[in-house]
């Protein structure tokens, strides 16, 4: 289920998805970034950056003064890349998804 006011960015391919990435609001001017993904064939040629920017934008253009991202450290390529944008690893403070370990913010 998508929530009200979310933003979905998908980048194609020859008309097929290689990366995707959702943001909604949160509350107040705090929006979380999520479910960033990204095929294995495509990594690295700036299809996840692309849709993370779009993310960024949408939730900045909708009252955003806050980006969070909820992740596992497992990820390693999308913890290098929350860091190319700007992310910075904060205390986790939410604990409502199973697979998560670490939590990053984004003042805008």
């Amino acid at each position: 289920m998508v929530r009200e006011g979310a933003g979905v960015f998908v980048a194609l391919e020859g008309g097929l998805p290689v990366a995707v990435c959702m943001t909604f609001p949160l509350g107040g001017d705090e929006w979380e970034i999520g479910k960033l993904a990204a095929d294995k064939n495509y990594r690295g040629r700036g299809a996840g950056e692309g849709v993370l920017r779009s993310c960024m934008a949408y939730a900045a253009a909708h009252g955003a003064k806050k980006l969070t991202i909820l992740s596992n450290r497992i990820l390693t390529a999308a913890m290098g890349l929350y860091a190319k944008a700007g992310f910075r690893q904060v205390p986790l403070t939410r604990g409502e998804y199973e697979r998560v370990n670490v939590q990053f913010e984004k003042r805008l």
